[in-house]
């Protein structure tokens, strides 16, 4: 009786043990999501900045007029020759010019005369020069407009264009009618498809925020994206940032760039082996926007781990994410 319960003790000794160990080894696990190395494409990029543009007119007087009417809101459409706001003087403008007009028409009135009067009429309102959408209407009737001041602004939605500049060193890559994706801070989940539609001849000093940097040594080559954006939520003015597609590679081993990181000017990543992440050379190839290529240093089929590599050491114990 003694001896049983001895091995009982034993063995309810030993099984703690192991739940011990277990869960202390649970407590150690990092957890990690994981992807497969699998055989598939890779479409080569370029990696450009860049800043939407289009046809936009900021409207304000050739002198100080005080606003009576406004005829527009902002998000109105308009069309090229719409009058938007009108000044005090507009209707005897109006009225002055159409009399003139009639009478120069007849030969009583000097070409002199006629010129003065259209000259007084067009001063005495803003009419838009595009097609568009009005994106700002800063002052009210009532008010003051004055030389140089936006009052209104108008913008073609269907003339908006993204210019990058292409680096030096990347224009031999590049050519016209390369796929672009376009990316926006502003839209971290947003990714646009356009079309590299220009490219400028002639080499020029990077800009910086809009300013040339004139200790840059490196050129650049101004560039033209096309793209689609029916729901226009890229503004004019906005910073972006694309990929433009070079090529299209087949039947590359291609694993996420996100599983990579760098140790010792060494090129490595952790493969997942059931529990256990093993530290691993890798030696690369080509790249796009998502995925590497793996030349040499994994099989197909084989797991990496894609997150918490800040955390995983060679040899750590590993819980994968579902």
């Amino acid at each position: 009786m003694l001896k049983k319960r001895k091995w009982q003790i034993i063995a309810a000794a030993v099984l703690a043990v192991f739940i011990g160990m277990w869960l202390m080894n649970s407590r150690n696990s990092v957890s990690v999501k994981t992807a497969e190395a699998v055989v598939g494409r890779i479409s080569p990029s370029v990696s450009v900045s860049g800043e939407i543009k289009g046809f936009e007119a900021d409207l304000s007087p050739k002198m100080p007029s005080l606003i009576t009417w406004v005829g527009v809101k902002e998000g109105d459409w308009v069309s090229a020759g719409s009058v938007l706001v009108k000044f005090d003087n507009y209707d005897n403008a109006r009225s002055d010019y159409e009399r003139i007009k009639t009478l120069y028409d007849g030969g009583f009135a000097t070409k002199q005369q006629y010129e003065t009067a259209r000259l007084q009429y067009e001063n005495s309102y803003l009419a838009s020069p595009i097609s568009g959408k009005v994106v700002l209407v800063a002052q009210d009737p009532g008010e003051t407009a004055s030389p140089g001041v936006t009052a209104v602004s108008v913008v073609d939605p269907a003339s908006k264009y993204i210019e990058v500049q292409i680096d030096e060193t990347d224009i031999g890559e590049v050519k016209l009618g390369n796929d672009a994706q376009i990316t926006s801070d502003a839209f971290p989940d947003l990714a646009i498809n356009g079309r590299l539609s220009n490219i400028v001849n002639r080499a020029e000093l990077k800009k910086v925020g809009g300013r040339i940097k004139m200790d840059e040594e490196d050129k650049i080559f101004r560039g033209r994206i096309a793209f689609d954006d029916p729901e226009n939520r890229l503004k004019i003015g906005m910073s972006v940032n694309a990929e433009i597609i070079t090529g299209i590679r087949e039947g590359l081993l291609i694993i996420p760039r996100e599983a990579v990181f760098s140790k010792n000017d060494e090129q490595k990543v952790y493969v997942v082996l059931g529990k256990k992440a093993k530290e691993r050379d890798v030696e690369l190839g080509i790249k796009d926007y998502t995925n590497i290529e793996v030349v040499k240093g994994l099989k197909a089929g084989e797991k990496v781990a894609v997150s918490s590599l800040d955390k995983i050491k060679d040899g750590s114990r590993v819980k994968i994410e579902k």
